[in-house]
């Protein structure tokens, strides 16, 4: 398999928006986590076969339904969800990350004129349908305390350009907003971002080492730059390390240190430790799929 970021990129690869950068115009499901109620429609037809040797991964929907190579039930249930991170998941089965799967799955073909418009959401408990269905997944919702990151207002205010109404990008699927023009190591710059989407992806990318919860009270869609030296590379830096790959990246401006400090600096926002109450998803029951 690629490496691990690659596999976190390639998750959220059905929202994939024009950008500046084939690898990083990436549209992320930030949004509401999915609620486990009903689907109003189901897939049709789908196929789930096991893959025994995974060389890459793809998990995306398409005009008709979804598609997916090399995924784990683990990456499923995270898009089912839309919940990505640290210790989400409570008492999953072992294989749950080491068995991969194949899963091509379609709709009727009477709803392929209305599925365009059929929104993150709706798409997300179709795909929860599939799993209680073909792996016998049951679970539920519950909040546990951890160890998390308040993303709050630094003293003097927010620095963030609000992003005007028409300029924040949509992807083409109704619910996902905001677009990633750049994202790596040590490097972000996004278009139409909620506070809530930056939390999630400082979570989800593991920029930080914990949930982080957004206590800013700032509602509105933001256009920023954030630049930063990843912790284990600064550390790195301040040892006396010859490592080329250890010097600043070109596009670092001078004097640039970790996220911590960075995103007071650029963005007038502060990350402070506390402990917080954070969904979870608890495992009731789950089984190897009935493969077809």
């Amino acid at each position: 398999m690629q490496d691990s970021r690659i596999v976190r990129l390639a998750i959220f690869a059905l929202f994939l928006v024009s950008g500046s950068r084939p690898s990083c115009g990436l549209s992320l499901p930030y949004g509401q986590n999915a609620d486990s109620g009903s689907a109003t429609e189901t897939f049709a037809v789908a196929s789930i076969r096991r893959n025994l040797k995974p060389t890459y991964m793809r998990l995306q929907f398409t005009i008709n339904g979804l598609v997916a190579e090399g995924v784990t039930l683990r990456q499923l249930i995270q898009m089912a969800y839309g919940l990505f991170g640290y210790d989400r998941l409570i008492g999953e089965p072992e294989w749950v990350d080491f068995d991969y799967f194949n899963v091509e799955a379609r709709i009727d073909d009477s709803l392929a004129d209305r599925f365009a418009d059929f929104t993150l959401d709706q798409r997300r408990r179709m795909l929860q349908s599939l799993l209680a269905d073909r792996f016998g997944l049951i679970v539920h919702r519950a909040k546990a305390e951890r160890p998390v990151y308040d993303l709050v207002v630094a003293k003097g205010g927010p620095k963030l350009k609000l992003t005007e109404p028409q300029e924040v990008s949509h992807s083409a699927i109704k619910g996902v907003e905001g677009m990633i023009v750049h994202g790596d190591r040590g490097h972000l710059e996004v278009q139409g971002f909620s506070m809530n989407a930056l939390a999630t992806h400082l979570e989800v990318e593991k920029i930080v080492d914990r949930p982080v919860v957004n206590r800013t009270g700032l509602t509105g869609y933001y256009t920023f730059s954030l630049h930063w030296i990843p912790g284990d590379r600064l550390g790195r830096r301040n040892q006396g390390s010859n490592d080329p790959q250890d010097e600043l990246v070109p596009s670092d401006p001078p004097g640039v240190s970790t996220i911590f400090s960075e995103i007071q600096k650029q963005l007038g926002l502060r990350l402070q430790q506390s402990k917080g109450q954070v969904d979870v998803l608890v495992f009731d029951h789950a089984r190897p799929p009935t493969e077809n």
